[in-house]
């Protein structure tokens, strides 16, 4: 489907599930898309094994259900992503920095990571050049039942948490954040 084309095109991690639903009128003036049973991977490199055949493909979250409710029109006309709420039913979620320092979570591309356009055509441009991501909005998040670990080997360090329930509300943009956490 378009909308895990579209995850995979600005992430650095391949986002799969089994179905994905669009839903416009239930959400007015929202687009809901609804992820079921989901993952979300990205290979770790380490620094002295730059071969594909030595990367490990790992999960940094699987999840029963992802639902994120956003604004269409603000990213058709101004190129932004407002995320009204996000919500994630049962997650797995594995924090995990390997032993060079590499984060897992670290799965947004830069920018900078982009092929200089003047030494591009268009057409490896298209097949070759990541997209810049928008701006991205978040107002609301809402975790049920997860289960997280954060697991740092480069600092050794270990934590779990089972049957979290989250709310977080507020304002996160690229220039501020306003929180209203409760556990």
């Amino acid at each position: 489907p378009i909308v895990l084309d579209l995850a995979n095109d600005y992430l650095d991690a391949e986002v799969s599930c089994e179905s994905v639903e669009l839903t416009f009128s239930s959400s007015f003036p929202y687009l809901e898309v609804v992820l079921k049973n989901g993952l979300v991977e990205k290979p770790l490199r380490t620094t002295g094994s730059p071969n594909q055949e030595e990367l490990a493909q790992d999960t940094l979250v699987a999840f029963r259900q992802c639902r994120i409710s956003f604004n269409p029109v603000a990213f058709l006309s101004d190129g932004k992503i407002i995320i009204n709420s996000l919500r994630l039913v049962e997650p797995n979620i594995y924090a995990y920095v390997n032993e060079d320092g590499l984060a897992n979570w670290d799965i947004l591309l830069q920018s900078d990571t982009a092929i200089a356009s003047d030494t591009v055509t268009v057409a490896d441009t298209i097949h070759t050049k990541p997209p810049q991501m928008p701006e991205l909005n978040i107002k609301g998040i809402r975790i049920t039942d997860a289960h997280i670990i954060y697991d740092d080997r480069a600092q050794d360090v270990f934590a779990a948490v089972d049957s979290l329930n989250l709310r977080l509300d507020g304002n996160m943009s690229k220039d501020s954040s306003m929180l209203d956490l409760a556990f």
